[in-house]
């Protein structure tokens, strides 16, 4: 199963492993850890967005500097895309 939208807006840069092209999902609905493989366009994503981030804040995904909160269409669509490319390579999920 792909990420869920609240646990990508939770994903914060200690999360990210762009060398083995990962990321960790720590706050999950379940509480347990997963470890998902980047996609070569999640991976072109995330190499974009660690381009542009802000020093003062951890948090990956934020909206005019600030946390998101709420999602607007183009960040539903968005994570929606995200969500369908993981779930695409069903075994790029792995359990930690």
């Amino acid at each position: 199963m792909g990420p869920r939208r609240g646990e990508l807006l939770a994903l914060e840069w200690p999360d990210e492993d762009l060398k083995r092209k990962e990321f960790t999902l720590r706050k999950t609905k379940n509480d347990e850890l997963r470890t998902m493989l980047m996609m070569p366009a999640v991976y072109q994503v995330f190499v974009e967005l660690w381009k542009d981030r802000r020093l003062d804040t951890t948090r990956v995904f934020l909206y005019k500097g600030k946390l998101i909160h709420r999602i607007g269409t183009a960040f539903r669509n968005a994570c929606l895309g995200l969500h369908k490319i993981s779930e695409s390579g069903r075994s790029s999920v792995v359990e930690s």
